[in-house]
């Protein structure tokens, strides 16, 4: 854009969740790198993401013939087009508003009241990011992590429903936003909450990026040299060796001197909670460099396993089970394979980039939700945000919604617009040698009008008058 000084760029995406042939031939690394580059570019000009369909693959190849015919054939045949978008100037937005949604399975209390009772905190942050807002689905990172958390309090709210399995800890469900803001709203809830709750978590169980790849990876600070630790991780390297599961505990200290938060548990362990992150991810990326508008999907098999992994040794850890090769999610407690596989696909239908999910958008009929009927003038907020406060008041008690403020210190003073859809119009012209062949043709056509009704003598001689006018006026303007 910069070199050719044009107006702005038209990136044809795939469709990823389609069989057509450019997903089969879809390369997601490369994408992906393409997508941080322009992020890390300063572009003079706009960008455009339009997904590949039928009808605009059939227009990028008329373009295409057009750029690579020689001139005379373009000249002759080859129609010329005009693309134009008409969204009107973004707006900043004034405010990031950002909500945490939390729910409770309360401990059974049979060894200690419960308001001393020890806490497990699962915690997942739902939002994603992407150079396009209206494209960052992110279903991997971390609509995995989200489809999890609800899985989990599905499961441990039907063991905590019966005396006989109802547990001795309380178990707090945590959804967050902000997440690539570095987990600002975590810290925001951190700072909020009440200080006996706080003292009260015996540890955070993070969930992020577990919908693909072989093994899962435990990322934590804190060293096996604490003895909670050491029995937490002991508990979930058991549990993966007899589920066969390839596993690793990743240690990376806390730079507490650094503004940059990698990783959600880190938070936690700022307030000297012990805490730890399930993900696939070899290391942690940098916050505003996690991209999603091509993280269109996952192995559901892959996520069903992960979940089955944290649920075993969460219940391993709960009960003091010691008993080796004793699976307590099967048969009736069996994982629900249809509730995963529903709320993967209602995520992948939802972008949900900050500040947008509670920002009210007039979408596109192309980006309107499968199964809303009307979101015209009303944020997505209204419709995803609280579809998860619903599905968690299922399972769970005392079920809240928090709403937040972000300061602009707290949103590092990036400045969102709210124009993130707009309609992509290509007018096709004629080429040049249409206008030419048509001048032409209507000048022999009143010329042979005028022939026919004055005859071809008075014609010859107004033409001779007319040449012989203009050759006077010449000689007299030679003199002067």
């Amino acid at each position: 854009i910069n070199k050719r000084n044009a107006d702005g760029m038209v990136i044809l995406t795939p469709l990823l969740n389609s069989t057509s042939s450019s997903t089969s031939n879809f390369d997601r690394f490369t994408w992906q790198q393409t997508e941080k580059a322009l992020l890390h570019h300063t572009i003079n000009g706009c960008i455009y993401f339009v997904p590949a369909h039928d009808d605009v693959l059939q227009l990028y190849e008329e373009l295409e013939k057009e750029l690579t015919s020689n001139v005379a054939s373009s000249f002759l045949t080859v129609d010329s087009y005009r693309l134009e978008v008409l969204s009107g100037e973004g707006i900043p937005i004034p405010e990031i508003k950002v909500n945490n949604i939390q729910g409770w399975l309360a401990g059974a209390g049979k060894k200690i009241s419960n308001d001393n009772l020890p806490t497990i905190a699962i915690v997942a942050s739902y939002d994603s990011f992407g150079i396009a807002p209206a494209l960052a689905n992110g279903v991997d990172s971390n609509g995995s992590g989200v489809v999890a958390l609800l899985e989990l309090a599905r499961l441990f709210s039907r063991l905590y429903r019966t005396p006989k399995t109802h547990g001795d800890f309380n178990i707090l469900f945590l959804l967050t936003g902000a997440g690539r803001m570095n987990y600002v709203d975590t810290s925001v809830w951190l700072e909020k909450a009440d200080s006996r709750l706080l003292e009260s978590i015996e540890f955070a169980l993070c969930l992020d990026t577990i919908g693909t790849g072989e093994g899962i990876k435990l990322h934590v600070s804190r060293t096996e040299k604490d003895p909670k630790a050491k029995q937490l991780y002991d508990v979930f390297t058991s549990t993966a060796s007899q589920m066969s599961i390839p596993f690793e505990i990743v240690h990376k200290k806390i730079n507490i001197s650094s503004s940059e938060v990698p990783w959600q548990h880190e938070q936690f362990s700022r307030k000297y909670i012990l805490g730890g992150t399930f993900s696939n991810l070899e290391k942690a990326i940098p916050p505003m460099t996690r991209t999603d508008i091509f993280d269109s999907s996952l192995d559901l098999n892959i996520l069903i396993r992960n979940i089955k992994f944290i649920a075993e040794g969460l219940a391993t850890y709960i009960y003091d089970l010691n008993r080796p090769n004793v699976s307590v999610f099967a048969d009736d407690l069996s994982l629900s394979t249809d509730f995963i596989e529903s709320w993967v696909n209602t995520i992948s239908r939802y972008p949900r980039m900050m500040p947008y999910l509670s920002h009210p958008i007039n979408y596109h009929p192309h980006y309107q939700p499968h199964h809303t009927t009307n979101t015209k003038g009303s944020s997505k907020e209204n419709v995803f945000i609280n579809g998860l406060e619903k599905e968690l008041s299922k399972y769970l008690t005392e079920v809240t919604k928090k709403t937040s403020v972000l300061t602009k210190q707290e949103s590092q003073d990036y400045v969102f617009y709210d124009k993130t859809i707009a309609t992509l119009s290509a007018f096709r012209g004629k080429p040049v040698s249409f206008d030419i062949i048509l001048s032409l043709f209507v000048i022999v056509y009143i010329s042979l009008l005028y022939t026919f009704l004055k005859g071809p003598r008075n014609t010859w001689m107004q033409l001779i008058q007319i040449f012989a006018s203009t050759s006077k006026k010449t000689k007299r303007t030679v003199k002067q």
